[in-house]
Parts: C-alpha cells; sequence; structure tokens
C-alpha cells in the first residue's frame, strides 16, 4: 500500500482534527501541491475545521494557494483565534516574500491578534532588521512587550538596540527592554548565555536602575529573576 499523499493528509486532519499537528509534520515532508490547499479552503468555507488548524496545516503545505487566506486571517475579527498561526503561514508558504504584507499588517490589521501573527511571521523569515520593526511596534502600543521580546530572542542579535530601549528615559522603552532580558534568562544554552554577556555590565547597571523604579511594575518572578542576574549571590539591600 502507498503511503498518504497531502491530499489524503488533509483530509484525516479534517476528520480527526487532535492529530491535526502530527499530521503537519508529514505534511511539511511534501512538495507544495495546490490540492491539500484548496480542500482546506472548501472545509473552511464549510465549517468543517477550525480556522486555526486550517491556517496551521496551510503553512504545512506551503502552496502559494492558500497564502491569501491565512493573510486574511490577520485582518478578520472573526478568525482571530487564527492570526498567530496565520503569520507563521505566510513566512513558510512565501519566506521573505511575504515581508512587505507582514510589515503592513504589523500596524495595519485591526486587532492586537492580528498585529501579533504578523510579528510571529516576520520572526518566522527571521532578518536582522525585523527586530526594529516588532520592537518599534511594541513601542507604539501595537504588540504587547511579551511577545514582543519573544520574538526578537530567536532573530540575530544586536546588542545595541537592545541597550538602546534599555537606556531609554520612557519607561515603556525599559519595561520592553527588561522583558527581553528576562526572555534571555528564562531560556537556556550556550547561544542565550553568550547573548547576556554580549550586553555585559552596561545592560546590569541599566536593569540595576528598572529595578529601583517604584513606577516601573514587574511581575514578581521577572523581578526575581532580574535581580538574581543582576546582583547574584548578593541582595539588592547588600
Amino acid at each position: 500500500m502507498a503511503p498518504p499523499g497531502p491530499t489524503d493528509l488533509v483530509q484525516l486532519a479534517i476528520e480527526e482534527p487532535r492529530r491535526a499537528r502530527l499530521i503537519g509534520m508529514a505534511l511539511a515532508s511534501h512538495q507544495p501541491t495546490e490540492a491539500p490547499a484548496a480542500l482546506l479552503q472548501a472545509a473552511l468555507d464549510r465549517d468543517a475545521i477550525r480556522p486555526d488548524i486550517a491556517v496551521e496545516l496551510l503553512g504545512c503545505v506551503r502552496h502559494r494557494a492558500g497564502y491569501s487566506l491565512a493573510r486574511s486571517c490577520l485582518y478578520n475579527a472573526d478568525r482571530r483565534d487564527a492570526a498567530f498561526a496565520a503569520g507563521i503561514a505566510m513566512a513558510r508558504i512565501a519566506g521573505p516574500e511575504a515581508d512587505s504584507d507582514l510589515i503592513v499588517a504589523l500596524w495595519a490589521a485591526p486587532e492586537r491578534e492580528g498585529r501579533e501573527g504578523a510579528a510571529l511571521g516576520l520572526c518566522e523569515i527571521g532578518e536582522a532588521h525585523h527586530a526594529a520593526a516588532i520592537f518599534r511596534a511594541a513601542r507604539e502600543g501595537k504588540i504587547r512587550a511579551r511577545v514582543a521580546a519573544g520574538c526578537a530572542i530567536q532573530l540575530p542579535f544586536d546588542p545595541e538596540l537592545h541597550l538602546e530601549l534599555l537606556r531609554s528615559e520612557d519607561r515603556g522603552d525599559r519595561r520592553l527592554g527588561t522583558e527581553l532580558v528576562y526572555e534571555l534568562l528564562v531560556q537556556s544554552g550556550d547561544e542565550t548565555e553568550l547573548r547576556l554577556r554580549e550586553l555585559g555590565e552596561e545592560a546590569k547597571w541599566a536593569v540595576q536602575l528598572c529595578l529601583e523604579d517604584a513606577e516601573l511594575y514587574m511581575l514578581p518572578d521577572k523581578r526575581e529573576a532580574l535581580e538574581a542576574w543582576v546582583y547574584g549571590s548578593q541582595s539588592p539591600e547588600g
């Protein structure tokens, strides 16, 4: 018996949605073809599949026939639950050619989910200049600082860009900068350790000033992690 092809796999995902992510991994091993993308579109039109599952699978199929549907989910309030998958799907389908659409959606998508989905798509493409665009969107309140920081640590690292946030006189910028450091601290591996070393003592000094700012609110876990990084074995009072 021949192994199932892409269309068979999509039909199986429609029938057994709880296995859709595993099926998506199998789809990604096939060459992009139009038929499975069309099948997902038809299933979505008749409400036979959840939008987030359909769009995630379109990203695994990777055929251009699914691109416009994925892009529309960044702007459709009724499909905001599919927005995160949509940005990633656009990047997987079109690669760097999705860059301009994602940059526009980062600013123009009407719902926060759509804008954050666009940020995740830019992160998937992974160009160095995307970090600056994502940070700017966070600084202007388009996306959450946590999402921006999570994207930034997956992109090519520019210590000066992050130090600029920590040095800023704007409290929102410094909140974003500390979120980035926190994301690095909760990750593990040689790459994150190297990035923390690149930030250096200047970053520690800037984070210490943030910790001492009573008006810069932080969740307890974040504050504890930053204090451990800044002060080491010493207490803040020591």
